[in-house]
């Protein structure tokens, strides 16, 4: 059996002096690449059995986005633990999911973002750009049996 698990790092944002890094929203430049982002994907018939979200403001816009661009009838879980969390955050919510799931995106943010997808695969030089998404294919049967090294790019 394969997992795969999709990483998306939220769009480009607005940076500002007078506002918390939680609240910061996508820059139009930001809305544009994930808007392109999610029309490739559903021309690639693109699907996931489950959406991961950080809460913070530019992450619940890429995920609209990317939602509505897709046509995504599924769930969506926005998770606390998302935002500033350290790869081992991250990796223990990957080895929880429930196994009926065979595929997931987890929209987040650098630098964990970027530390997970070199833990699975074993490198240590990923630095995801606002917008990327890389795809990780795990041959397991549970989420429990990911592991350092694991994971193959998409």
């Amino acid at each position: 059996m394969v997992k795969k698990l999709f990483l998306l790092r939220h769009g480009h944002d607005v940076s500002g002096f007078n506002m918390r890094d939680y609240d910061r929203t996508l820059s139009s430049q930001g809305v544009s690449v994930i808007s392109s982002l999610s029309e490739r994907l559903s021309l690639e018939d693109f699907n996931v059995d489950l959406i991961l979200c950080s809460p913070a403001i530019r992450t619940m816009q890429t995920c609209d986005i990317m939602t509505e661009g897709l046509k995504y009838p599924g769930k969506v879980e926005y998770i606390n633990a998302i935002y500033e969390a350290t790869t081992q955050q991250l990796f223990l919510l990957i080895n929880q999911l429930d196994d009926s799931i065979d595929s997931v995106l987890l929209i987040g943010h650098n630098p964990g973002i970027s530390y997970l997808c070199d833990y699975l695969q074993g490198t240590n030089h990923t630095e995801m750009a606002p917008g990327e998404l890389i795809g990780i294919t795990m041959e397991v049967e549970r989420w429990s049996e990911v592991s350092k090294g694991i994971g193959l790019s998409l």
